[in-house]
């Protein structure tokens, strides 16, 4: 039988933060379009998951936190990797609210852009190579089961955020996988009943042959 549905969503907000010059006077910029990357100092991320049930039920999840520096070149008609590196966040600090129908992870995040654009400016000179290159990082949020029920729910949601470097501006790409509106279901009373009926059975069924047996025998 239907017994409820289930929602999810990634909200993100974002500051980038300049450097001093003489046409930004304020010390941040809002989710406004386009980037200078001479002037970024770092980019804040706040970062919330949202996942919540008609009914009051015990979520049980994994989350998962992993972000890189790459940097890539053309080859022979596609990209491919020439380095790496693992970006420093910290999953540990992440704030975790709700019970019963509601779930609510809240993370906040770091990104040095500067550090990072001026290690690939240094990179692509001191190898002289053309090369392209981003900050990417992934959260995946997988809700196993719900505890103490009998359900077939189990999705994984993902926001993926990538950053261009080396480039004059940037644009900050936000991509959400989420599934909404998810059906949950359990097992009717009849089928419930129809299993215990079953075992019910074979258990006579069995005490019989055993019976049978110890007669001819003894």
């Amino acid at each position: 039988i239907l017994w409820g549905k289930s929602t999810s969503s990634f909200d993100v907000e974002y500051k980038v933060y300049n450097n001093d010059n003489k046409f930004y006077n304020n010390d941040y910029l809002d989710e406004y379009g386009s980037y200078i990357s001479s002037i970024t100092d770092k980019i804040d991320f706040s970062i919330r998951y949202i996942f919540s049930t008609t009914e009051n039920l015990d979520i049980d999840y994994t989350y998962d936190l992993y972000g890189e520096v790459l940097a890539e070149v053309y080859e022979s008609g596609s990209t491919s990797p020439v380095w790496s590196k693992e970006l420093d966040i910290n999953m540990e600090n992440t704030e975790k609210v709700g019970t019963g129908n509601f779930l609510q992870l809240n993370k906040e995040i770091t990104i040095p852009f500067k550090e990072y654009n001026d290690m690939m400016i240094e990179y692509k000179k001191n190898y002289n190579i053309n090369v392209s290159s981003y900050i990417k990082f992934t959260i995946k949020v997988k809700i196993d089961s719900l505890k103490s029920i009998n359900s077939n729910i189990s999705n994984t949601d993902t926001l993926t955020i990538t950053i261009p470097l080396l480039q004059p501006t940037f644009k900050i790409d936000i991509n959400k996988d989420v599934s909404n509106n998810r059906d949950i279901y359990l097992l009717t009373k009849n089928e419930q009943n129809n299993l215990f009926l079953k075992i019910a059975i074979s258990g006579i069924i069995l005490t019989i042959i055993t019976a049978l047996v110890l007669f001819i025998i003894y």
